[in-house]
């Protein structure tokens, strides 16, 4: 009977329960909710770093290009992607490559 009296003195009731688990939810889900935000911009940023590293490779493609096309620009016969040329004479192509 003691230990029956103790049991039931010492529960805590629903109420308090489904309060207590509810504080617990809300603060794990608060906690998940940072962290996704958290990933979330940091895989912001990384794709955002690795694009500046795309254009930045494109522009220096861009730069050499235009150094070997001004290479070939000054020999008697080369084409660009509108004509070809002959001693700086260009004729316009029939056809779009």
């Amino acid at each position: 009977m003691v230990k029956t009296r103790s049991i039931l003195i010492h529960n805590e009731s629903y109420v308090d329960q489904w309060t207590s688990l509810r504080e617990r939810i809300d603060y794990v889900m608060n906690e998940h909710h940072k962290s996704s935000l958290e990933a979330h911009n940091q895989a912001l940023k990384t794709l955002q770093d690795w694009f500046k590293e795309v254009v930045n490779s494109m522009e220096e493609v861009n730069i050499n290009r235009n150094q070997e096309f001004n290479k070939l620009s000054n020999t008697p016969i080369f084409m660009d992607d509108s004509s070809i040329c002959w001693n700086k004479m260009c004729l316009p192509l029939p056809f779009e490559f």
